[in-house]
């Protein structure tokens, strides 16, 4: 074997053993390559072969090029050819014949003397094609599913939910076992409030990938937010069947039991996730609030305390710290926990938004709406995570309608409807602020504004009860009667229909009081008791029903049944100072002066909680329901 034959071999050896996907744009950039160096200008063979027009795969091999063209190609041009296509490319065997001798190559194949008259070793060069690997076509589908994802992701910062579900769901037909994307899926239709088609797409993922318990929670948790208690606590302990120490399920979980009321198997199961992680932050934090609930708030301080040694700048544990020395009445440590929060994290909204409330309540004015605006400004900086907050889960929504209810309390009714109107803009999807906004609007008599605020959040979410009801209010408003009556029946009969009962129970029953209160004005008893007990069916502890109820019965001289309607009230809701008001105002009319002025002194006894008072560090942002 000659010089050349080595040299040429030498640099083609990754061609030989490589096997490589083909692509027609990279075989283009090589046929252009080839051509450069030929001297595609020189021979007008090119013009039908050389592009490729009779080769496989729109190549054209060595063996089609015209003898005058191919002996022009160099060995050096076609050194580059390897290193360029060898990621490209897969080649057959590169067989070195010898040439006539050409006057411009010596036997390395560099540019010689020209009188040169060394043979040339020219090289025919062979693609044949080679089915792509399992690996190289995993890699391709994992690149492409990504790049789906990030487009995804970037809809989704635009508030283009259906576009990124379609992105996601391309992305899966590529990569079913891509849990995540499972879950931002079903992300996706939640936030669009399909919470049917959230529910199915978790279902496919988890048949998918049995084994993943990032899935079966996230199924769990879905369940939990829609209420369906016994499939969610099925589902958490199927999360733990396939993952014992998976510990945001042991919290979760617990959360839900206590919402319940199940107070022992809360604490049973945060003690369960401990003894896996005593350092757990989230356990400890989430246990410490379940012993300030119940009044043993030393012991949460310790539990907070021990958390922290470990995540000393952890500004959720920061957050609750300052919740709980608030509640224990020492505001200025409050404030210092909740200012080293926003210290160390400026974008934690609920830091701004706890230290704002607080403000509020002991009565600094200036200070709550400075930390609200700061807290906005911080906001507007930053991209949103999303354009729907449910349950004050997705976004700092609840600061902006928190600031706006401040000002429109100071009377500042323009700064509340500025506030309002970026808000909406900001957060085009939410229905729970487009019913605030509305409710100033038909305060301020704008009758016109808040039936179009009232009427673009039902084609948001046309399961939504509480925009029914203020849309039935705009039109009592109105007085159109009859038109308010139908925006009712229809309002239930579409709750119905989206499983709204379960979803929002008190807003279902909020639907039903408002119209059981508009057919009481009208004069038609039989209608409103009717209403009122179905209300009641919805939501058997809505204390505040019962106590309507009780008005009504009482109204009608029914003073027995308005009396046993207020028990099942107090019952239903022992904490609100309203009922309790409402009750001595009914034993006063009765001349039971001493019953009234003890229900009247737990009134005035209840006044002090205030709703910052009550704020839940687990969910400080969780969207509170204000009266009109």
């Amino acid at each position: 074997m000659s010089l050349a034959e080595h040299q040429f071999l030498g640099r083609s050896s990754s061609l030989d053993n490589a096997n490589f996907s083909r692509s027609s744009s990279s075989l283009g950039f090589i046929n252009a390559l080839v051509r450069r160096d030929a001297g595609q200008g020189s021979c007008p063979h090119w013009q039908s072969k050389a592009l490729g027009l009779g080769g496989e795969n729109g190549f054209t091999p060595a063996s089609c090029v015209p003898r005058t063209c191919r002996r022009k190609i160099s060995f050096p041009i076609l050194g580059r050819f390897c290193r360029r296509s060898s990621l490209l490319l897969a080649a057959g065997p590169v067989t070195a014949v010898n040439d006539a001798a050409h006057p411009d190559l010596d036997a390395s194949g560099e540019a010689g003397p020209a009188a040169s008259s060394q043979p040339l070793v020219r090289a025919e060069l062979t693609l044949q094609p080679v089915a792509p690997s399992r690996e190289s076509i995993t890699v391709a589908r994992k690149l492409e599913s990504s790049r789906l994802v990030s487009e995804a992701l970037a809809a989704e910062r635009s508030g283009h939910w259906q576009v990124a579900v379609a992105r996601y769901e391309q992305a899966l037909v590529l990569c079913p076992s891509e849990g995540k994307v499972w879950m931002l899926l079903a992300r996706g239709w939640e936030r669009q409030r399909h919470f049917d088609q959230a529910r199915n797409t978790l279902r496919r993922g988890i048949q998918s990938n049995p084994g993943n318990p990032f899935l079966i929670q996230a199924l769990a948790d879905l369940e939990k937010l829609l209420r369906n208690w016994e499939r969610a606590r099925k589902l958490f302990a199927q999360t733990l069947e396939v993952e014992p120490k998976f510990l945001s399920a042991y919290n979760s979980w617990a959360m839900m039991e206590d919402e319940l009321g199940n107070v022992q198997r809360a604490y049973e199961l945060l003690v369960r996730g401990l003894r896996l992680d005593p350092s757990s932050t989230r356990l400890l934090r989430s246990l410490a609030v379940l012993e300030d609930k119940y009044g043993r708030s030393k012991f949460a301080r310790n539990l907070l305390d021990k958390a922290l040694e470990n995540e000393h700048e952890n500004v959720h544990l920061l957050h609750a710290v300052g919740v709980l020395e608030f509640k224990q009445g020492n505001p200025a440590k409050a404030r210092a926990s909740f200012l080293k929060a926003i210290s160390a994290d400026p974008s934690f909204m609920q830091a701004y938004l706890s230290l704002a409330q607080m403000e509020e309540y002991l009565g600094n004015i200036s200070a709550a709406r400075q930390a609200y605006i700061k807290g906005l400004a911080e906001a507007r900086a930053r991209p949103q995570p999303s354009n729907i907050q449910l349950d004050g889960v997705g976004g700092p929504v609840a600061l902006w309608q928190a600031y706006a209810r401040l000002e429109e309390k100071c009377k500042n009714l323009r700064s509340a409807r500025r506030v309002y109107a970026e808000a909406v803009a900001r957060f085009p999807s939410d229905v729970r602020l487009h019913c605030e906004y509305a409710k100033l609007e038909l305060r301020l008599g704008n009758l016109k504004t808040a039936r179009n605020l009232l009427s673009r959040a039902i084609e948001v979410d046309d399961g939504y009860p509480y925009a029914y009801q203020y849309l039935g209010l705009v039109e009592q408003a109105d007085m159109r009667i009859d038109a308010a009556r139908n925006i009712y029946s229809r309002g239930i009969e579409r709750c119905s229909a989206a499983n709204s009962e379960s979803r929002y129970p008190i807003d279902t029953a909020s639907l039903y009081h408002s119209w059981a209160l508009m057919e009481w004005k009208c004069g038609d008893v039989t209608s409103a008791r009717n209403l009122f007990e179905r209300g009641l069916k919805v939501d058997r502890s809505a204390g505040w029903l019962w106590a309507s109820y009780a008005r009504f019965e009482a109204d009608l001289g029914n003073d027995d049944l308005a009396q046993h309607y207020y028990a099942r009230a107090v019952n239903a809701s022992p904490k609100d100072p309203a009922i309790w008001n409402s009750w001595a105002a009914f034993e006063r009319r009765r001349c039971n002066q001493e019953r009234a002025d003890t229900y009247a002194k737990r009134a005035l006894e209840l006044r002090r909680f205030d709703q910052t008072r009550g704020m839940d560090p687990i969910r400080p942002l969780a969207r509170r329901r204000f009266k009109a």
